[in-house]
């Protein structure tokens, strides 16, 4: 259980969640119109999976920053999350709207990380832009279900 961050089937897991959130009555729209205007709440739900997933092993968190690279819009302000594995000590990150960016991206995982200065480093250079660590998961209390809503709002407008 403590190696599942790293475990592929456990990325494609999370990735099917994402996939399936975003489209959700809405499969025929591409996921870089529907992951667009999402990144925050799709990364808390993402980071509520996670803690449902692995508890206490993973402290999911995000980090906000600017998308310089591969921006086609002026809405460069972005939200990613990360998970730390308290059994590797390594930080995980994912980009669970990656394709707002990257519309060809195949995955949504970033990379693997010895810090958190580490990962927040090769974020903006992957990004081009300034990153930092906005929150974790656990101490935010927002409703999931507005979260969904503002989703499924946003993708219906997409």
């Amino acid at each position: 259980m403590y190696n599942i961050l790293m475990n592929n089937d456990y990325i494609q897991t999370l990735q099917l969640f994402v996939t399936s959130l975003l489209r959700e009555g809405n499969e025929s729209k591409p996921l870089s119109s529907l992951a667009k205007y999402n990144c925050s709440e799709v990364s808390y739900l993402l980071g509520l999976k996670v803690i449902d997933d692995l508890g206490v092993v993973a402290k999911p968190f995000v980090l906000k920053g600017d998308v310089n690279k591969g921006v086609e819009h002026n809405d460069n302000i972005h939200d990613i999350l990360g998970f730390y594995n308290q059994a590797t000590k390594k930080y995980v990150i994912v980009d669970p709207t990656i394709w707002q960016f990257y519309p060809e991206e195949t995955s949504i995982f970033i990379g693997e990380y010895s810090s958190i200065d580490s990962a927040t480093l090769n974020v903006s250079k992957f990004y081009e832009g300034k990153w930092q660590l906005s929150y974790y998961i656990q101490d935010i209390d927002d409703n999931p279900d507005k979260c969904k809503e503002i989703i499924r709002k946003n993708c219906k407008e997409a």
